[in-house]
Formats: structure tokens, sequence, C-alpha cells
């Protein structure tokens, strides 16, 4: 079956519109997170990355139905990661611009 493209769109929208809160949720967070410590910017991604990678290997362990369940929180950690590393990519150039910007006296 070939999906045309209005299918497709509404298909991946509530994918993109759950990317889209985590990104802003992510970022909010992760700009706080920064200006206390620069070093730490990738730390929500990384934790979202490991939340799936951990999810993905129970699903492998577990029996019957829980299987659907870990893959279904994993494929959302995995939505998650993606966000948040977007998120955390804009602070990063941002925050890299800005510190090129300023001027030394």
């Amino acid at each position: 079956m070939i999906l045309t493209a209005p299918e497709t769109f509404e298909a991946y929208l509530p994918l993109a519109i759950y990317i889209l809160i985590v990104s802003g949720i992510s970022y909010v967070i992760t700009l706080f997170i920064a200006k206390k410590n620069k070093k730490v910017i990738f730390s929500l991604p990384i934790m979202f990355f490991v939340l799936s990678a951990l999810l993905v290997v129970y699903a492998f362990i577990a029996d019957g139905w829980d299987k659907l369940g870990y893959f279904i929180l994993a494929m959302l950690s995995i939505g998650a990661f993606i966000g948040s590393f977007i998120s955390s990519l804009l602070i990063y150039f941002s925050k890299k611009s800005d510190e090129k910007n300023q001027v030394k006296l």
C-alpha cells in the first residue's frame, strides 16, 4: 500500500507534534541547566538515550505482552531523545555564537 502525501502527513503528524513538545520542554530545562554549568548541556539527551536503551533491553527480556509495552515506551523515549538533542544543539550553538560575539576588554 502506497501512502499519498496527505495520508503520510496524517500518519507522521502526531510524532512530529510529540517531538516539538518535548523539544520545547527540554529547551527550557536545558537552558536552566546551562546557566548553572555549560558542560552539562547534553545531559538530558544522554539520559533519554540510556532510558530508551534500557527499555529495549527490558523488551527483549520480557515475556508475552510486556514486550509491546516496553517497545512503546522505548519509542516514546527515542522521540524524547530526538527532541532534547535538537534543543541541546540549539542551545549549544547559540551559546557558542554568543561567546564569539562578545568583545574582550
